[in-house]
């Protein structure tokens, strides 16, 4: 049987490799500070759709360009400074 420090060791490994993984399929890590209210939405999401944080959060960024109608302009959907940027 492996010891505590073997398996924090093995662990770390496997989430180096997780991560190493995930970067290479384009993914990027980033750090975040919630609201209270934003933490309680994110909560609620997670006990009535079963999902992991990571796929609320990925569909809900994703559906202000795709769903919201004031972005149906992309310049709208950007803030002023980058309005005069075209866009292919």
């Amino acid at each position: 049987m492996a010891t505590l420090a073997q398996r924090r060791k093995t662990d770390r490994e496997r989430l180096k490799r997780w991560r190493k993984k995930k970067l290479e399929e384009g993914n990027k890590q980033i750090l975040i500070m919630l609201t209270a209210e934003a933490q309680k939405v994110l909560d609620r999401e997670k006990v009535r759709t079963g999902e992991p944080y990571v796929q609320i959060i990925n569909r809900a960024i994703i559906s202000v360009e795709e769903g919201s109608p004031s972005a149906s302009a992309k310049t709208k959907a950007r803030p002023p400074w980058q309005r005069n940027i075209m866009v292919k």
